[in-house]
């Protein structure tokens, strides 16, 4: 029903029509503002639009689509590098990434793509010298070649990986450079192997020179700076003292406490002298539980000196070490001998050394002979302190 008509009568005659006319429901609300035309047009315009931008999308995702720009073959022929591998665009974006590079991050390689390679935690290996650029974006800025940079990531929940970066700008055929091929080459094992043999080389130069015993020099050591020192004094026109000493009675130690005792009075010993002598000085254990020391720069009366003192805290010290001696006093006795008196080399002033040590052998014991141009004598000095010319 659109409309009522009412017929009006006045009496019996006809007098007029009242008429009610109603508006079509179609012409309002929902379904008339989707059959408006305007309202069509504008939909088909949009609907038409999205079609052709997801078309658009669509084309250009596909050309986007890292195997339809690298060929498989090429993919493949990168996997088979054992070098992580991957291809930078101009923003330093991932567009190529090799199976040993996601290995290396822990990524599937597609997952990689389109990725900024600075974003992986590099930092530089020496933390005195920050990363202040990476060498990808060095390669890319400068078009030049960046190789062998050390480069340090973070593992998750692992120890540090090191890195050799090797990077390479590629260039279009104007010159131009287009991106960047970055290779990483892991070398946490080939660093690990050269610490462990570095610190095998340290070991064996170390058995090599020193008494393991004592950790002084041993007699080849010793002597291989004997005649440096030898050489030095005749060039500079310096002196040079030969300390020979050795323990009093040691074999009694051995016989009476046992030969570990032995040692452990070897050990003190060694201690003592190492300690009161200047850094500059040499000493070594020349065999048994004799000593030889060195005193560059010093003269024979300073070393009869130096050589009292040595004896003095010897005998106040070394015995208070060793505890198993049951407080028995340990002495040593020393010859003493210095280049200025003629020796001819380093094995004769030694020996001058060591007869000096043999009269203070003879003369009881626990003091200092000293070696003269007329032979050795023993004589009573107090053990004081000597600055050197040379300290």
């Amino acid at each position: 029903i659109d409309h009522i008509q009412v017929p009006i009568y006045n009496f019996d005659q006809p007098w007029g029509t009242l008429q009610l006319r109603f508006r079509s429901l179609d012409e309002g609300g929902w379904h008339a503002f989707v059959h408006n035309p305007w309202v069509r047009f504008v939909g088909l315009v949009v609907v038409s639009g999205f079609m052709g931008y997801f078309l658009f999308m669509k084309r250009t995702l596909r050309q986007l689509d890292p195997t339809s720009v690298v060929p498989l073959r090429v993919q493949a022929a990168f996997d088979v590098l054992t070098e992580g591998v991957v291809l930078l665009d101009m923003q330093n974006r991932i567009v190529l990434a090799n199976r040993a590079f996601g290995q290396l991050v822990e990524v599937e390689p597609y997952d990689l793509i389109g990725k900024t390679l600075d974003e992986f935690g590099w930092t530089s290996p020496d933390p005195l010298k920050p990363l202040m650029r990476f060498p990808w974006k060095t390669a890319r800025e400068d078009r030049c070649l960046e190789l062998d940079v050390p480069l340090v990531r973070e593992g998750t929940g692992k120890k540090a990986k090191k890195f050799r970066v090797n990077c390479t700008p590629i260039l279009d055929e104007q010159k131009w450079v287009r991106g960047v091929l970055v290779s990483f080459d892991d070398v946490t094992a080939l660093d690990e192997t050269i610490r462990e043999l570095q610190a095998s080389k340290a070991e064996l130069e170390t058995l090599a020179l020193r008494d393991p015993l004592t950790g002084s020099f041993n007699r080849r050591a010793l002597f291989e700076a004997f005649e440096d020192q030898w050489e030095v004094g005749q060039r500079e026109g310096t002196d040079l003292v030969c300390i020979m000493t050795d323990i009093d009675h040691f074999k009694s130690y051995n016989d009476r406490f046992g030969h570990a005792v032995g040692d452990q009075v070897i050990q003190v010993v060694a201690k003592v002298l190492s300690t009161a002598i200047r850094p500059i000085d040499i000493m070594g254990r020349y065999g048994g539980e004799e000593f030889c020391i060195l005193l560059p720069g010093h003269s024979i009366k300073e070393g009869q000196v130096v050589s009292e003192r040595l004896r003095a805290q010897i005998e106040t010290y070394a015995g208070l070490a060793v505890r198993t001696t049951e407080g028995r006093k340990i002495t040593m006795s020393f010859g003493v001998s210095a280049m200025s008196l003629g020796a001819s080399d380093p094995l004769e002033l030694v020996d001058q050394a060591d007869k000096a040590l043999y009269a203070a052998k003879q003369a009881g014991r626990n003091c200092v002979g000293q070696w003269t141009v007329d032979g050795p004598v023993v004589e009573k000095v107090e053990p004081i302190e000597v600055v050197s010319r040379n300290s």
